[in-house]
């Protein structure tokens, strides 16, 4: 009686189990190994897919490192579905249409999207500049804007779509005009980090597009120019500062330890669901806090020179406690 193991460079073993002649071959498949992908531009295109772009030749699998580090200016697209464990890219990725999906945690230094999806459970960090037109942001990964890096979310007539983390730590200010698209939450976050500013000019739309969401401002939310700023996308905790400069901020349910301004001619307004200001919560400013459709609860302690308004729904002022 005997048993013998081979295993060849193609990655099948070869197991023969017998007690006589003759004898039985079990064929196994081990798992496909990864290996690291180099961009080295062979094909003299820019696409993630042709074959000749990598070294060695192949289009990555999602059981490669991706590694895109060219001397001088490099944008690589992506217009079909593209996959790999991990990125690291020190140029560029554009996602024109299609798909990247990526498994585990990447870095790039400049993300651009107008169109397509990024998905995967990986966490993608982006160094240098990101741009956000257009398509959806899936999985259960997140797309984390580094400090020092500039940021676009000036969109076009097409919504935009987060079904993942989207944190802001860039440090600068990060602009949303007039005739930037909505954002649809789809099981998404929002994450405004402290040292980080949001700044709403005109009408822009937060939306609720089913699952569960939030909207996190660790850092500051600015609202100016006429027009409405929703942020009924899913659930807000404010525990860094939100300024109403004019025009309205529009509410749904959630609560606050931080600030909130509402300067004169300037409104924020509860349009659903229950939104607290607990104990310790600033509230400032002389323009309007009001209630259509929601409930509002302000804490003991927390003053407001301003204006309240109920057009319906429910407000609850000095509070005992808070919810």
């Amino acid at each position: 009686m005997f048993k013998v193991r081979l295993t060849g460079a193609t990655g099948l073993s070869l197991r023969r189990i017998a007690c006589s002649l003759p004898c039985a071959v079990l064929l196994t498949a081990s798992p496909a190994l990864g290996e690291t992908k180099v961009w080295d531009g062979g094909a003299g295109t820019n696409s993630w897919h042709d074959a000749t772009n990598w070294s060695p030749d192949g289009v990555p699998t999602t059981a490669d490192d991706v590694v895109i580090d060219a001397p001088g200016p490099l944008t690589v697209t992506v217009n079909n579905s593209a996959t790999a464990l991990t990125l690291t890219c020190s140029n560029g990725i554009s996602i024109l249409s299609g798909s990247l999906s990526l498994a585990d945690a990447s870095t790039c230094h400049d993300f651009q999207q107008s169109g397509g999806s990024l998905a995967g459970a990986g966490t993608l960090a982006v160094t240098g500049s990101f741009a956000w037109s257009k398509g959806s942001m899936d999985g259960p990964g997140a797309t984390v804007v580094m400090p020092g890096a500039s940021v676009s979310l000036a969109g076009t007539t097409s919504p935009r779509f987060l079904g993942r983390e989207l944190e802001l730590r860039a440090d600068g200010t990060t602009t949303m005009d007039s005739s930037s698209n909505p954002i649809y939450f789809s099981g998404g976050t929002l994450r405004i980090a402290s040292g980080a500013t949001l700044t709403a000019s005109g009408g822009n739309w937060f939306k609720n597009n089913g699952g569960t969401n939030a909207i996190i401002i660790e850092g500051t939310l600015t609202k100016i120019g006429a027009g409405d700023t929703e942020l009924s996308a899913g659930t807000l905790t404010l525990s860094g500062a939100v300024d109403v400069q004019a025009g309205v901020v529009l509410l749904a349910s959630g609560a606050q330890t931080g600030s909130l301004a509402i300067a004169s001619g300037a409104t924020c307004r509860n349009i659903s669901g229950s939104y607290v200001l607990n104990a310790g919560s600033s509230l400032s400013g002389t323009g309007s806090l009001s209630v259509n459709g929601g409930a509002i609860t302000v804490a003991s302690g927390v003053a407001f020179p301003g204006t309240f308004d109920v057009l319906s729904g429910t407000l609850t002022v000095n509070a005992a406690s808070s919810a």
